[in-house]
């Protein structure tokens, strides 16, 4: 690792700890889910080819309406086009606002999940799903937040507890004083099951277990909870000097949200404010039995990788095959190698072995990775059929600020032109690339965009957020937001949109700020005139004011009610106001 990207993480550790210091709380579908994939044809990859689609297995119980994972489908689109209550013409401060708030055990980084119409408590309630960094998961009544029943995986009594703050300098500071549970939950609605991964001590050893429990009551099911362990051959940092590395629970973070596909659930590793050793690790779970069917570590003769994508879950497409992006780290693979930091890649399971079976890494990676420039900041979009050359796209942002469209029957590995040729396009809209200095308080992309009427929504800090049309695979601005987004320190975070609409009408766009001062702003735009601001809860803030918050918060919206997370583990409904 270099001298100057030491410093750079050093540097990013004391605007961490500082930024703490001032937080009471801190700073990570619609419709029936078993996670089948989504219908359509996907052309397998050419270079190198896939392998076919292991069925999904049976499932049981019937579906049920709500949003089961993180941006509510396995594409990532972030949109709710079934929403009927939230209009252009209601959404304002006379008669939109808060409603009500809940505290809850714990900070929340966690986007919350939810199902409609559960037999549960004796009567049906709609049932919001919230996971907490005390190692809790609620279920709440959705429409009065009344707890319907708590889990909590820790037992302090029998020395499990959560993993406490990282004044040990391993980072942790960044999500408050312990941590617990920080990726977004998956659900399965036709089996009623929930799964999570919480982080706990136990008895001074550190582990990380997916849970799979029901959605009725909380109890563990299938045998479950499995914990993550696994060895990958290889050389690289932490291994146990006879050529295999370990999965090291303890500097390993999992900030990604789940995702579950075809029976199999998909769980992401990466570390703490880049502190070694640790590597990117993705795990495939089967969600009926809890064994765990493979592991890949992406960087096995070197260091880095990190898979934490500002939160967002990987996403998956007709074949099943999983996408995702890799953060800093080395890249190996264009000199025969296996390391691929800063890349997006293409997984695909077969039997025992998740492989993968495409890449695309940037011609700068190397400026990436020395700059602290994540490429894997931000999480992949899989883009609806279009017509032409490229029938299937992928859109990724990055911690650089720049924008990249990939084609997902060929993503294009890496080109040592000085360019990307090899790709449809990609789109710098940050002033300052790599490798100029001012890159620090520039236009970053963190997480991932949205999608809705063919444009694409996406935001950076330091800018706003801005709509691009999508025509022959080639993005073109349409328009941005009239109010520059805040940061946070030197750096800065960005902010992750989602839609509500009607179908093709009465399109909202939604995001929630992370300013300068730590407090955070919940922000509605009319998402055909992004001219034109709605709403935000500063608006009347004695009445709708979040204060201190958390980075990378995604509003869950649904049946009229938009649940924004906040600090000291608040949790708060806006709606229409009676």
């Amino acid at each position: 690792m270099s001298v100057q990207k030491g410093l750079a993480r050093l540097s990013f550790l004391l605007i961490v700890l500082f930024g703490i210091l001032q937080l009471t709380g801190c700073g990570g579908g619609l419709g029936a889910s078993s996670e089948p994939a989504p219908t359509g044809t996907t052309t397998p990859s050419p270079t190198p080819p896939t392998t076919p689609t292991t069925p999904a297995p049976p499932t049981s119980g019937s579906a049920l309406p709500g949003i089961f994972r993180y941006k509510i489908d396995l594409s990532g689109t972030g949109a709710n086009t079934n929403e009927t209550a939230l209009t252009l013409s209601n959404v304002n401060a006379t008669s939109f606002g808060r409603l009500m708030k809940k505290g809850l055990d714990g900070l929340i980084f966690a986007e919350p999940l939810y199902v409609a119409n559960l037999s549960i408590a004796g009567g049906t309630h709609n049932v919001l799903y919230v996971a907490t960094e005390h190692d809790i998961v609620y279920a709440l009544d959705a429409d009065s937040l009344a707890v319907l029943w708590t889990r909590n995986f820790t037992d302090p009594a029998n020395g499990v507890t959560t993993v406490a703050n990282a004044n040990d300098g391993k980072g942790r500071t960044f999500l408050g004083p312990t941590v617990g549970i920080t990726g977004t939950p998956v659900i399965d609605s036709n089996s009623q099951t929930l799964y999570v991964s919480a982080m706990t001590n136990e008895k001074g050893a550190i582990k990380h277990k997916l849970h799979a429990i029901s959605l009725i009551d909380g109890s563990e099911k299938f045998g479950g909870p499995t914990e993550f362990v696994a060895t990958a051959a290889g050389t690289g940092i932490g291994n146990d000097g006879n050529g295999n590395i370990p999965f090291l629970p303890e500097p390993q973070n999992q900030r990604t949200g789940l995702l579950l596909v075809n029976g199999v659930v998909y769980v992401a590793f990466a570390s703490y404010s880049d502190v070694e050793p640790y590597h990117g690790w993705v795990f495939a779970v089967d969600a009926s039995t809890m064994k765990i069917l493979a592991s890949l570590n992406v960087t096995p003769s070197t260091e880095g990788g990190g898979i934490w994508q500002s939160g967002a879950a990987p996403v998956a497409d007709a074949e099943g095959n999983v996408y995702l992006q890799t953060g800093d780290g080395e890249f190996t693979m264009n000199t025969g190698g296996k390391d691929i930091g800063d890349s997006t890649l293409k997984l695909h399971l077969d039997g025992n072995s998740l492989d993968i079976v495409d890449w695309f890494t940037p011609f700068n990676q190397d400026c990436l990775n020395r700059g602290d420039l994540d490429y894997g900041s931000g999480g992949a979009m899989l883009l609806p059929d279009q017509t032409g050359a490229h029938p299937h796209l992928l859109i990724a942002g990055t911690k650089e600020g720049r924008i990249y469209l990939l084609d997902r029957d060929n993503l294009g590995h890496f080109s040592a032109s000085g360019s990307n040729p090899q790709i449809p396009q990609d789109l710098l809209i940050n002033p300052a690339p790599c490798g100029q200095t001012s890159n620090d308080t520039t236009f970053r992309i963190y997480g991932t965009p949205t999608l809705w009427n063919n444009t694409v929504y996406m935001g950076s800090v330091f800018s706003g957020v801005r709509a691009f049309s999508l025509a022959n695979a080639h993005l073109t601005q349409t328009g941005i937001t009239n109010a520059t987004i805040q940061g946070n320190g030197q750096q800065g975070r960005g902010v992750i949109p989602v839609i509500t609409a009607n179908g093709s009408t009465q399109g909202i766009l939604w995001f929630v700020e992370f300013r300068l001062d730590h407090t955070i702003v919940l922000h509605a735009y009319d998402a055909a005139n992004l001219s034109h601001e709605l709403y935000n809860s500063n608006q009347n803030a004695g009445r709708d004011a979040l204060g201190n918050g958390a980075v990378f918060v995604v509003p869950t919206i649904i049946n009229g009610k938009v649940y924004v997370t906040s600090g000291g583990g608040t949790l708060n409904v806006y709606g229409i106001l009676h």
